[in-house]
């Protein structure tokens, strides 16, 4: 066995205590410096905008009747309604395509008033005026609105060029300070809008917000 001197111990042991609390000072400061260090990025907006033509138009009618009998305004109502709806359906549109409301009674002088909708989607745009013509006393055009059958499609479409258009920004920004872009940190989807131009097509707008690492 080997003789560890009692003194040389107690040395050894205070080596110890000294070298563990040193180490875990320069450990810790290491680990800091590495949680300081920001990190280099730049954020771009993008924008992309699709057009297209319309191919389907949605209409609303309100149908409004009044008299000193709510029940007998809302048998009228009914028969107006129905008379619409038959109307609508023998000009080409079909049945599923059209919807009623329930009546919505009030009373706002002495007599009682009776309203309802009723929405029509038409695929044939070609039918709108003479749907539109339906319109009576009774009846009233409340709406009209064109739009496009996939507007889903469409709208991920212009999604895609607006960060696209990202990219490119960023690209520029980064290749003029002699960087490159990495992966992409965040992105934000900033704005959508549908606007019709003077020529009648319909311009789907998406803005986004693009964070890119900076290599």
């Amino acid at each position: 066995k080997i003789k560890i001197n009692p003194q040389t111990f107690k040395f050894m042991k205070k080596i110890k205590f000294f070298l563990l609390p040193l180490a875990f000072l320069l450990f810790s400061g290491c680990y800091r410096n590495q949680e300081i260090q920001p990190q280099k990025s730049i954020t771009v907006n993008g924008t992309g905008t699709v057009s297209c033509i319309p191919d389907t138009a949605f209409l609303t009618f309100t149908v409004t009747t009044s008299g000193w009998s709510a029940k007998n305004i809302t048998l009228d109502n009914d028969t107006i309604s129905n008379r619409l709806i038959d109307s609508i359906k023998n000009i080409g549109v079909s049945e599923e395509d059209i919807s009623k409301s329930q009546c919505v009674i009030s009373n706002p002088g002495n007599s009682y008033e009776s309203k309802r909708n009723i929405s029509v989607t038409v695929r044939n745009l070609s039918l709108v005026p003479q749907i539109i013509d339906c319109k009576t006393a009774s009846i009233k055009l409340k709406s009209v609105e064109y739009s496009v059958n996939d507007e889903q499609t469409l709208t991920r479409q212009a999604r895609t060029k607006a960060i696209k258009n990202a990219q490119d920004a960023a690209s520029l920004f980064a290749g003029a300070s002699g960087t490159k872009t990495g992966s992409v940190i965040n992105l934000l989807d900033m704005n959508y809008q549908k606007i019709f131009d003077d020529s009648g097509k319909i311009n789907i707008t998406a803005a986004v917000s693009v964070t890119f690492e900076i290599q």
